[in-house]
């Protein structure tokens, strides 16, 4: 069975020590692109700060025989974001990364016109959802491919099956997309769309969550105009594999990555033990995924529900105390777990009782 590799967001060298001892098997990380206030940076808390830190990161990981890859981010759309792509991807190369994580079939033409013979691959926002995406992307030149969350487990062996040489990384753990990556428009904040009275009172009622895609909002009949309730209808948010996790490693993939670069080290750190001791249960011998190894996963699963991610963050002015966040609340409560049908989720549909209005 191919054993795939774990893949751990770092962030600062103190944490990719900490997220190697802790069993991952490759870093990925976005470095902030100097003098960017644009798409090309996500904020600071997600990023290696300098290029310094990112060689000393590589170095470390290299000597402990783990890749390091970095991540181009979203799509440019500009002459000047292409100038400045091209900088910072020749400073990621003397940096030392092993690979690039390539959004935009744009930033792969650029890379290649740039000469550089590094290994490159095709992020989530190339939206590859079957193999003949996958096989697109190959012909690229691109050696891995990021699936589109949105894909059920018999569609990833599929993408697995006709993969011809490329290899299939999916996302295994973490915060994910309600909407296709490559397709979405409502990447804003919530300031964006409302003044700071309506901005407070949604946030207060959503617990923090600033993605339009997950706000409540009124529903209505079109034909009578009879409001019908007040829910969160767009909302897709999935977070949990585990329970999958078994049928997705043995389907053949080579990469799980963990999402959610953004949040604490603990969150990752304890995300990164979880997928190794999973991984190690169902791939890391050659005995078969029997009844004794899945009562010993079963066995395990109870415990990783309630092991404490990272601590909330409460609405400023709130007064609330930071409450620890375990999956049980998080993602099991209201079956928020990846690899369902496309826009087939219950509570997407149906909303939860705590975010539910009806009239």
């Amino acid at each position: 069975m191919n054993k795939p590799s774990i893949l751990t967001p770092v962030k600062t060298y103190d944490g990719t020590v900490q997220v190697i001892e802790a069993g991952a098997d490759e870093l990925y990380c976005a470095v902030t692109v100097p003098n960017a206030v644009h798409v090309l940076n996500r904020p600071e808390e997600c990023c290696v700060p300098s290029y310094g830190e990112l060689s000393r990161i590589t170095a470390y990981a290299r000597a402990h025989g783990v890749p390091t890859i970095a991540t181009l981010e979203l799509p440019f759309v500009a002459d000047f974001m292409a100038e400045q792509m091209e900088e910072h991807v020749r400073s990621l190369v003397d940096a030392g990364v092993d690979a690039l994580i390539v959004g935009d079939v744009g930033q792969i033409l650029m890379v290649r016109r740039m000469g550089l013979d590094i290994p490159l691959h095709a992020s989530t926002f190339l939206g590859a959802m079957n193999p003949e995406a996958v096989a697109f992307l190959r012909d690229l030149g691109v050696v891995r491919v990021v699936l589109e969350r949105h894909v059920t487990i018999p569609e990833i062996a599929d993408m697995v099956a006709h993969a011809d040489g490329v290899e299939i990384e999916v996302f295994a753990f973490g915060g994910g997309c309600s909407n296709i990556n490559s397709n979405c428009y409502l990447t804003g904040k919530l300031v964006l769309y409302a003044d700071d009275a309506d901005a407070a009172k949604v946030q207060e009622e959503m617990r923090g969550v600033w993605k339009p895609c997950r706000f409540p909002y009124e529903v209505y009949d079109y034909d009578s105009g009879r409001r019908l309730a007040r829910v969160p209808i767009m909302d897709g948010y999935a977070f949990c594999p585990l329970c999958d996790l078994p049928d997705l490693i043995m389907t053949g993939v080579d990469g799980l990555k963990i999402v959610d670069r953004c949040r604490p080290l603990a969150h990752q750190l304890a995300a990164t033990r979880i997928l190794r001791e999973i991984t190690d249960l169902v791939a890391g011998d050659d005995q078969p995924f029997d009844a004794r190894k899945r009562a010993q996963f079963e066995r395990l699963l109870e415990g990783y529900k309630d092991v404490v991610l990272e601590m909330t963050h409460p609405v400023p002015g709130s007064g609330a105390a930071p409450a620890p966040i375990r999956l049980r609340e998080l993602a099991c409560k209201d079956k928020r777990c990846y690899f369902s049908p496309f826009m087939h989720r219950p509570y997407a549909l149906q909303g939860t009782p705590e975010k539910v209005a009806k009239p």
